[in-house]
């Protein structure tokens, strides 16, 4: 953990004897979803197929509340935006991390007949893509 030294704010020893330093320790607990690394927040965001295509604007929780997050059109599964400033603050100064927002396209499980035939529709006009295979580390 961290901690902090406060000069000359810890008991006295006595009489003419100036106070001692306080040493004060941070625990941080975890969190549901934020993960630290330094100043730096990770966290993952699940975006439905159509935002992820068509892209948006999504609310993100923050140490500092909600705040808005542009989801370009056209991003992809694993791709990490960048939110500024929406870190912690450095303990000496005014200097604050950023919150990286790993995106995760979801991909629905069960359609309604309509949106069957939407998609349909979209791989009649799309027909002739074939997948595309790369190298992977495991």
């Amino acid at each position: 953990g961290n901690y902090m030294t406060l000069s000359k704010e810890g008991n006295k020893g006595g009489k003419g004897i100036e106070p001692g330093d306080l040493v004060v320790y941070f625990e941080e607990k975890d969190h549901p979803f934020f993960i630290r690394h330094g100043l730096d927040i990770f966290i993952e965001a699940q975006v439905p197929i159509f935002w992820a295509v068509l892209g948006g604007t999504i609310d993100v929780p923050t140490i500092d509340g909600k705040a808005s997050l542009k989801i370009p059109a056209g991003i992809q599964s694993g791709q990490i935006l960048r939110m500024r400033g929406k870190g912690f603050p450095k303990l000496r100064g005014g200097q604050k991390g950023d919150q990286l927002v790993r995106i995760q396209v979801s991909t629905p499980k069960s359609l309604s007949k309509k949106e069957k035939d939407l998609f349909s529709e979209l791989a009649s006009l799309n027909g002739k893509l074939k997948p595309k295979f790369n190298k992977v580390d495991f």
